[in-house]
């Protein structure tokens, strides 16, 4: 909603523009205002332009006739309660690679986010989705992850076939079978 206050502020800002010889606001005051149409843009700017002038191009900006009907109509609009709004993703889809899918989630799911799925067990492929945005988390092996994935004795450490994780049969959901010694690196 226009402030009356912030309005008389632009007017005033337009005619030290023009008073500074700045040559978008002669473009503006002759977009504007039907007296200055017929002029270049340095004829506007050699031109006498009052603060009155200045006003009436806010008015006009704004929708208005005069500066007066600015006045009466921002002075009649009622203040409503601003209420904020969440950005809205409009289509998106991202390969993340981290340390930690799991603590990827949960960090996206305190952004708003809802985690689609995840894979493994430990997780090391997940998605996670707002709007229209989709973000695939996918392990990626840095040497926290080595750390973390040799400590939990998984099978994490693709492409090799003999580590790869397994679909187990009774689930949808891939799981992470523990390797065997001889198969760790």
């Amino acid at each position: 909603m226009p402030n009356l206050e912030n309005l008389r502020k632009q007017a005033k800002l337009y005619l030290r523009w023009h008073r500074d010889g700045y040559h978008p606001v002669a473009a503006a005051i002759r977009a504007t205002l039907p007296r200055y149409m017929h002029l270049t843009d340095r004829q506007v700017l050699a031109a006498s332009f009052k603060l009155s002038d200045a006003q009436e191009l806010v008015a006009r900006q704004s929708g208005f006739d005069s500066w007066q009907a600015l006045k009466t109509g921002v002075q009649a609009m009622p203040t409503a309660n601003p209420t904020t709004m969440l950005p809205v993703l409009s289509g998106a889809e991202a390969q993340l690679y981290v340390s930690n899918v799991a603590a990827s989630c949960d960090y996206y799911a305190k952004l708003g986010f809802v985690v689609a799925f995840t894979y493994g067990e430990p997780a090391f492929y997940g998605q996670v989705a707002r709007d229209n945005a989709r973000l695939n988390s996918a392990w990626s092996a840095s040497r926290s992850s080595q750390a973390m994935c040799a400590s939990a004795k998984c099978c994490c450490r693709l492409p090799s076939p003999s580590t790869a994780p397994r679909k187990s049969a009774s689930s949808s959901t891939t799981t992470c079978q523990p390797a065997s010694t001889s198969s760790r690196r």
